[in-house]
């Protein structure tokens, strides 16, 4: 979920302050691939979107908009940054409503999609009065369990076959009880798995601006079901006026506990944000990090590191972090050998999916087919799974991968370019 725009490391612009373009101070030499060591079937030329198609070489192809839609739909896909309250549909909102005789005056799912849309020159405010909308669907635990049920039906049907969903569980306690949160998220959850044949897991989400006390409050109850679902703590809110060292003994107290940290920061703060979640709260993963590029000498830390950044394209794009997609830094920094992946964020604000933030990706900033294949093995990898569960993620992540590659292989165009190595 986004956090606070600050003016810090940001450059004005008509559409408000926007990501400083630093990729002429990035390297684009390519690394060596970590993923030569898999067995991804058929060596493909590096497929790109048909409007590309001039560039083709003996190496690289353009394939039409649909074909390479089909493509990436049919791809095994992985989401880490998903933000439940954020991942609830319209129509699932007016289903609701409708059954537990809650009132509220939008005709149609379209015209309350319209409503909590974003629109071009709001800001996080405005972001934030969006869920003022539906905020009922997190007052019973029925309600919780339909919209965390739905949230892995939607991926399951554009093949994400791993989540791990993010949700802060302190909503109405006088209503549902922070332990009551957890577990009827992790029954929607459990339910959808076995219905969509998906995998799914729960991050529990702290709010930067919660005290100490309160922290220690959703935290314990996370604990307490770590073996149920819960496989980490999530940090999100303010950046600006909230550092996350005030966490450092609640993140301590996780990792004791089996559990992993991910801390959402470069994106209003800048690249210190990001060095402070790693060096103070030893966070095994970060969230966003469209800033790090601003310090090159961190960014080779995270590398190697191996630190995984779970990134939002739509998100940064409408909240005014980068000026257009076109600066969106993902491929720049896979050429810089991180660890890195796209994800919704909150896809129903966003009005987004994961193969959407594929293609636009593709389309505005050349990542290639082969690029979106590593990213997905590259988030099976970080996922906060056990190990013994991650190496089986990572083994179906790369068998689904090499079947799709088997399958492009036969399309005539593509076989012919293969053949004419």
């Amino acid at each position: 979920m986004p956090t606070a725009i600050s003016t810090a490391g940001l450059v004005a612009s008509p559409q408000g302050p926007v990501l400083r373009d630093v990729s002429s101070r990035l390297s684009c030499t390519l690394q060596a691939d970590p993923l030569d060591s898999f067995d991804l079937g058929p060596r493909l030329p590096h497929i790109w979107l048909m409007r590309r198609a001039a560039i083709d070489t003996s190496d690289t192809h353009g394939i039409s908009r649909k074909d390479f839609y089909d493509a990436v739909h049919q791809m095994p896909k992985i989401e880490l940054h998903a933000h439940l309250e954020g991942a609830v549909r319209p129509q699932t909102i007016l289903d609701l409503a409708k059954q537990y005789n809650i009132p509220h005056p939008f005709k149609s799912a379209a015209e309350l999609q319209h409503h909590i849309k974003m629109n071009e020159g709001e800001n996080l405010l405005d972001f934030l009065q969006k869920f003022d909308s539906f905020r009922f669907v997190f007052d019973s635990q029925e309600m919780l369990k339909a919209i965390a049920y739905n949230a892995v039906k939607e991926n399951a049907s554009e093949n994400i076959i791993y989540t791990e969903f993010q949700m802060n569980p302190f909503k109405r306690p006088d209503k549902v009880p922070i332990g009551a949160v957890i577990d009827s998220v992790l029954d929607g959850i459990d339910a959808a798995k076995k219905d969509f044949g998906v995998d799914a897991r729960f991050i529990v989400s702290l709010n930067r601006s919660y005290s100490v006390e309160s922290a220690w409050e959703v935290v314990r109850e996370a604990v307490k079901r770590k073996d149920r679902g819960v496989v980490g703590i999530a940090l999100g809110g303010d950046e600006v006026h909230h550092p996350p060292e005030k966490f450092r003994e609640i993140f301590d107290y996780a990792h004791q506990q089996g559990l992993k940290v991910v801390i959402h920061a470069g994106e209003a703060q800048g690249p210190q944000s990001i060095r402070s979640a790693l060096d103070l709260c030893k966070a095994d993963r970060i969230d966003h990090g469209v800033r790090l590029g601003e310090d090159p000498k961190l960014l080779e830390q995270v590398r190697d590191q191996g630190i995984y950044l779970g990134m939002a394209a739509t998100s940064n794009l409408q909240l005014g972090v980068i000026q257009s997609m076109k600066k969106f830094p993902l491929k720049i920094y896979l050429q810089q050998g991180l660890r890195a992946g796209m994800h919704t964020d909150d896809r129903a604000i966003f009005n987004t999916t994961l193969t959407g933030e594929c293609l636009k990706l593709a389309d505005k900033t050349g990542m290639t087919l082969q690029d979106i294949q590593r990213t997905q093995i590259y988030g099976a990898q970080a996922s906060f799974l056990p190990a013994a569960e991650q190496s089986a993620l990572v083994d179906k992540m790369v068998s689904g991968i090499r079947a799709l590659n088997e399958r492009l292989a036969r399309i005539p165009s593509i076989h012919a370019r293969i053949q004419a190595r």
